[in-house]
Formats: C-alpha cells, sequence, structure tokens
C-alpha cells in the first residue's frame, strides 16, 4: 500500500463551478444516452425471446395434432385389421365359396376408402408444410 501511496492524505485540486457543471452535464447525458441503449437492446432481446417461445408452442401444438391423428389412424387401422379378420372367419365357415355378404363387401370398401382418405391427407399436411 505504501507504494501506491494509498495511506497517505492528499490534497484535491479545486475545480471551478463552470467547469464542475459541464462535467456533471456530460455525465448525465452519457449516463442517459447509455441507459436507453440499454432498454432498447433489453427490449428487443425480450421481443426475440416472446417470439421464439410462440413459435415453439406453434410447433408443439402441431406435433400433438400429429400425434392424435396418427393414434385415429391407427384405430383405424385396427378395426380394418378386425373387419378382415371376420370376413376370413366368415369364408372359412362357408367353404370359402362365395360366403361373404355384399353388406359385408361394401363395408369393408367404406372403410378402406375412408383410410386411405385419412392417410393421404395426413401425408400431404406433413410432407408439404
Amino acid at each position: 500500500m505504501w507504494m501506491l501511496a494509498l495511506g497517505k492524505a492528499i490534497t484535491i485540486p479545486v475545480l471551478n463551478e463552470q467547469k464542475m457543471i459541464e462535467l456533471g452535464a456530460s455525465l448525465l447525458g452519457e449516463l442517459i444516452v447509455f441507459s436507453i441503449g440499454a432498454g432498447v437492446v433489453i427490449n428487443e432481446l425480450y421481443k426475440a425471446s416472446q417470439k421464439e417461445a410462440k413459435k415453439e408452442a406453434g410447433r408443439r401444438q402441431e406435433i400433438n395434432q400429429f400425434k392424435t391423428e396418427l393414434e385415429d389412424l391407427y384405430v383405424q387401422v385396427q378395426e380394418q385389421q378386425a373387419l378382415i379378420q371376420k370376413i376370413i372367419r366368415l369364408q372359412g365357415n362357408n367353404g370359402g365359396e362365395g360366403g361373404v355378404s355384399k353388406r359385408m363387401e361394401d363395408e369393408v370398401l367404406v372403410q378402406t376408402m375412408k383410410l386411405e382418405t385419412a392417410i393421404s391427407t395426413f401425408l400431404k399436411r406433413l410432407l408439404f408444410k
């Protein structure tokens, strides 16, 4: 400490009043400019984070929607498989001689068309977004 002369009393030169006013005004002006700049930067960072959060929420919502649609398609596939098993069972009971009724064939056709439409719509939405 003694090398830096921190323990010794020193005399501070007296500034005139005009110089003190100019120095204070300059310091105040710089403080105001710095504060405004910092405020603008903080505001822009906040806006960017809000925008990113909104995008992320949209992505999550879209993913949840895709999951729901996939679950619906899975249920439709399960129903389709059950219907096919029922047809196979009916054909087996009748010896394979045209034991399937027209109504059953129409039901299978309608279910198949619904499933194809749902899958193609889902794939279009997934691929062309």
